[in-house]
């Protein structure tokens, strides 16, 4: 999900009719808003492709509810007259995020009311969930647990919710509120922005006072010590937390757990796995990014391409991490052949995460080595001495570090 425009910072609305734009293979397509139903559609907020259905769009309004889109055309409008959203004004459901489980429910927030979670399930009925006090939702997030995280701006905190299959009587929901306070949660602060859950299962938060870590999600139901971790960093010999005097208005995780991560007015930075090493750090000042202030960010597991959305525009950077694959079914090289007068780098894809790349010439030469992080690789087309390789064919081998599985593909280069 990314989204398009978002309410103000008091939730208020911005009464834009503007409708989705929505880019696929290279090109934009623009969904503009109908009456549908005889209903003004006003404020699109979040956007949200469905996991199994790749004809169908969800998004969210802040004046007109749930929207399903089938095929590019708006097929139905949720709200508080056909399911179980509460309207906060006259006429205005406050939809606000959309998130889908392993099992292909689709969980929507409606932002101010009590009931702010609901599901729609995927043999069509709707559920809700009535919780202790109104709040104004921001994002929700499904994790592999099955918990459902809303994140709440104003001072809310996040509430978890494990549902236990729905198992939960709708008035009596198990969940925990969580705050800055020590035993709480350790939020840092109670105004959160963004949530990711990484490849590890860590759920990592944005506040509006750096970035905190719930490396055990599960303690939060079966343990009294659950409190999420800042992330601390030593900087001019002083130590400092990660992002501690920043906004983060988004998180997004790539193909080698490496976190992205947006803010209010210091544009984008990439750290790694762990936090503690900067990878990136974008500004208006050292890079094309349009603008510092940050809405929200996604990332292309199969392009590699990161996307920020900020105040002034969308642009993506072209990051050569893409996703693992589960096993080596298709590792393939490009482009191949490399022509003369090519002065890019090579990609090997296909791979599964961690693997050992090897390129030998045909004698069985050791040209270059290196490990993948993530499912793809980039070589120079140099050898270790950094000049460039001869005319020839290069083998490719690529392993996981057991051998436990193996593949072969192989480069053509003409000079």
């Amino acid at each position: 999900g990314l989204s398009p425009s978002h309410p103000d910072a008091g939730g208020g609305s911005i009464y834009t009719e503007q409708g989705l734009n929505v880019l696929k293979d290279g090109n934009w397509t623009y969904i503009k808003t109908n009456d549908l139903y005889g209903q003004r559609i006003l404020d699109l907020d979040y956007i949200y492709f469905d996991r199994f259905d790749t004809t169908k769009i969800w998004a969210c309004s802040w004046f007109s509810g749930l929207l399903e889109y089938k095929n590019n055309k708006l097929i139905a409008v949720y709200n508080a007259t056909n399911s179980p959203m509460t309207n906060v004004n006259p006429g205005q459901t406050e939809c606000s995020a959309i998130d889908m489980d392993a099992d292909g429910n689709v969980w929507f927030a409606n932002s101010n009311a009590n009931n702010y979670l609901s599901v729609k399930k995927k043999s069509g009925g709707f559920q809700t969930f009535t919780f202790d006090a109104p709040r104004f939702t921001r994002r929700i997030l499904v994790d592999k647990n099955n918990y459902v995280w809303a994140i709440h701006e104003g001072s809310g905190g996040i509430t978890v919710f494990n549902h236990s299959n729905f198992s939960t009587p709708v008035k009596d929901v198990n969940f925990k509120v969580l705050t800055k306070a020590v035993n709480s949660g350790n939020l840092q602060s109670d105004a959160v922005f963004s949530i990711a859950e990484d490849k590890d299962g860590k759920i990592w938060v944005g506040t509006g006072a750096g970035v905190v870590v719930f490396y055990n999600p599960t303690s939060i139901f079966n343990s009294t010590d659950f409190d999420a971790q800042p992330i601390k960093i030593v900087q001019d010999n002083t130590v400092e937390l990660l992002l501690g005097s920043e906004v983060v208005s988004a998180i997004v995780v790539d193909g080698a757990n490496n976190k992205w991560m947006g803010t209010q007015t210091g544009g984008v930075y990439c750290f790694s796995p762990d936090g503690i090493t900067q990878l990136y750090h974008f500004t208006t000042d050292n890079s094309p990014l349009y603008s510092n202030y940050v809405i929200d960010m996604n990332y292309d597991e199969v392009t590699g391409d990161v996307y920020f959305g900020t105040d002034l525009g969308l642009q993506s950077f072209r990051s050569i991490i893409v996703k693992g694959v589960d096993a080596y079914t298709q590792v393939y090289a490009y482009p191949n052949p490399v022509k003369p007068n090519y002065q890019g780098t090579v990609l090997v894809r296909g791979l599964i995460d961690n693997s050992v790349v090897t390129i030998a010439d045909e004698s069985g030469n050791l040209v270059w080595q290196t490990k993948s992080f993530g499912g793809q690789i980039e070589w120079n087309i140099c050898s270790f001495s950094g000049a460039r390789v001869k005319s020839g064919v290069y083998i490719v081998y690529a392993s996981l570090t057991d051998a436990s599985q193996k593949a072969v593909t192989k480069i053509l280069v003409v000079n």
